[in-house]
């Protein structure tokens, strides 16, 4: 039972990671995007 929810949280976590990751590179491009237009 124990393995099963430190499993789980583990998935989260490489999951979550991954979100942030995929965020990042969106970000970065709206970020630029965002620079040229408020010039």
């Amino acid at each position: 039972m124990v393995n099963l929810i430190s499993l789980v949280i583990l998935l989260l976590n490489l999951s979550l990671k991954a979100f942030q990751m995929q965020a990042n590179l969106l970000m970065k491009p709206l970020m630029l995007l965002l620079k040229l237009t408020v010039r």
